[in-house]
């Protein structure tokens, strides 16, 4: 009989209490600080191998404490690109079956000095899968951030909420399903974006072309 592989039901995780999944032994893939935003064509990739452990791909940084990861560091900017985030399976993973469903958990938090954010969206690249549910937790106060709304359609999850100050922590919980004719688990690839308000937009375009003008002119 063929082994399959654990996996983690968001339905009965999306209310547990986000720190109770840091206590668990860390996966081995790291994450660095990254800027978001925007703008298409550009993006920062990182890669992450799916965690037996977790049961789950476990996206946050392992670099300074493998036993209590914090969370990556994000900056939002009008000028940046993407973040694509390569999804990873082990050597001798077993076979994937139609309806598989999988887990991503994302550890982040919203740094100083970009659009305040109140608008993500994560798209998943690779077909053959699409969002099942989806939730973003306050991971200080273990509750969903406020105002929260999601939307899923198909490939696309959307979320929106009130603006968050810097240095909110999220916990992103997302559950997958492969929608594929089965096979050997191949990488997949989700794509974020955040998107600022219409008047930061403005805003940050003023300042942009104000730049321009200034070098012009020297």
């Amino acid at each position: 009989m063929k082994s399959t592989p654990l996996h983690f039901s968001i339905r009965r995780s999306l209310f547990a209490l986000p720190s109770l999944l840091l206590a668990l032994q860390a996966p081995s893939a790291d994450a660095a600080a990254l800027s978001l935003g925007p703008v298409s064509g550009s993006s920062t990739t990182t890669t992450h191998e799916y965690s037996e452990d977790y049961s789950a791909w476990f996206l946050a940084d392992f670099s300074v404490d493998p036993d209590a990861p914090d969370p990556i560091q994000v900056t939002t900017g009008i000028a940046v690109g993407w973040w694509t985030q390569e999804l990873t399976f082990p050597a001798a993973f077993p076979s994937l079956i139609t309806g598989d469903i999988f887990n991503i958990q994302e550890l982040v938090q919203i740094s100083p000095g970009g659009f305040p954010v109140d608008n993500w969206k994560q798209e998943i690249v690779t077909p053959g899968w699409e969002w099942v549910a989806a939730s973003i937790f306050d991971n200080n106060t273990s509750s969903e951030v406020p105002g929260l709304q999601v939307l899923l359609n198909g490939a696309t999850a959307s979320f929106t909420f009130d603006p968050l100050t810097a240095g909110t922590d999220l916990f992103i919980i997302k559950e997958l399903r492969y929608t594929g004719a089965g096979g050997a688990a191949a990488p997949l690839s989700v794509r974020v974006s955040a998107v600022p308000e219409p008047a930061t937009s403005v805003l940050g375009l003023i300042g942009v072309t104000a730049l321009f003008i200034r070098k012009r002119r020297h």
